[in-house]
């Protein structure tokens, strides 16, 4: 064997250095597109989670029936993000659809569900009353 045989030559180095270093610029890119899309989908979660706790808020404490709200969210991680509601009639009586939407920035994701809205009472007094005789 001669002494060209024993070893790798300057070229085949610099081919594989190429390589390993085109491999690595790979990885590192798709484990950066990887994150991104995490961070992305945390924030959807959450602007969803906050739309269906809006939602609920606003059925229970008897607001779905004012017609159209908006505002703001305090919370943390949430500061950027605004609400808005939509009642709407469906042509039912009595039955009505409410949309929450959250939005941030060019994202928006929303809650919506159908809700009863008794009926006005009209107080006529037509029950019975008693003369105490």
């Amino acid at each position: 064997m001669s002494n060209a045989d024993k070893g790798f030559t300057l070229i085949e180095v610099l081919v594989a250095i190429v390589l390993v270093a085109v491999g690595v610029t790979g990885t590192l890119g798709a484990l950066s597109a990887m994150a991104q899309s995490k961070v992305r989908l945390q924030q959807s979660q959450l602007m969803q989670k906050l739309a269906n706790d809006k939602l609920a808020e606003v059925i229970a404490t008897g607001d779905a029936s004012n017609g159209s709200a908006s505002g703001t969210f305090d919370s943390a991680g949430a500061e950027k993000m605004t609400w808005s509601t939509e009642d709407e009639s469906t042509g039912v009586e009595n039955l009505d659809a409410i949309t929450v939407t959250v939005k941030q920035d060019d994202r928006e994701v929303s809650a919506s569900t159908l809700y009863y809205r008794a009926p006005a009472t009209t107080g006529t007094g037509s029950g019975a009353t008693g003369t105490g005789q």
